[in-house]
């Protein structure tokens, strides 16, 4: 199946004639000067033309709101610079290290 269009039909000796593929798209071709200069053209993709409308796949569904994010207490500053420097953390129930020394205990006897 070709469509033909007859342009410059004014002037006789200059009219072209163009046809055009409806099963491929973008197939061209031309005759002018009485058939004595022709032509053809395919600028397309190399599919066949189809009766049915280009459908994409349709897209997947929209996810679900996250849940929540648990946040956790950040660890204090001196369990930062000991986990830096590779040391160990203290346990919880050692006394070492997590209470402040008290000052003063023992200058407390000599004001007595």
């Amino acid at each position: 199946p070709w469509v033909l269009r007859l342009q410059h039909a004014l002037y006789r000796n200059h009219g072209v004639v163009m046809v055009r593929s409806v099963r491929w798209p973008g197939a061209f071709a031309y005759a002018a000067e009485g058939g004595k200069s022709w032509g053809n053209l395919y600028v397309g993709n190399g599919l066949k033309a189809s009766c049915r409308p280009f459908a994409p796949t349709p897209a997947p569904e929209i996810q679900k709101e996250a849940d929540d994010i648990t946040e956790l207490v950040d660890p204090p500053a001196k369990h930062e610079k000991l986990l830096r420097r590779g040391e160990e953390l203290p346990d919880k129930d050692s006394e070492a290290g997590d209470e402040p020394e008290e000052e003063g205990e023992e200058g407390d006897d000599e004001d007595a």
